[in-house]
């Protein structure tokens, strides 16, 4: 193998290691809004079909909602879908 291609393979391997451990903490956050926000749906769908009086509708809105807040944001939903 080539020295200048030795070279350049670390130079590329060191710069998307370095932007790995950059991006880490905003990926964590963004599975872990994913997560929140898939659990969260899971929640209002099993809500809707056990009590439908309740109510909550499934939307990227109420998705975001329970994505950012998780339990409390499902709990609001409720709440909502209650009074409204």
């Amino acid at each position: 193998m080539d020295g200048t291609v030795f070279i350049t393979a670390m130079i590329i391997i060191c710069v998307a290691a370095a932007a790995l451990m950059l991006l880490a903490r905003p990926i964590r956050w963004l599975l872990r809004f994913l997560a929140g926000a898939v659990l969260g749906m899971a929640a209002v769908y099993a809500l809707n079909v056990f009590f439908p009086a309740v109510n909550v509708g499934i939307n990227p809105v109420t998705a975001a909602v329970t994505g950012f807040l998780g339990l409390p944001g499902v709990a609001a939903l409720i709440v909502a879908g209650l009074l409204l």
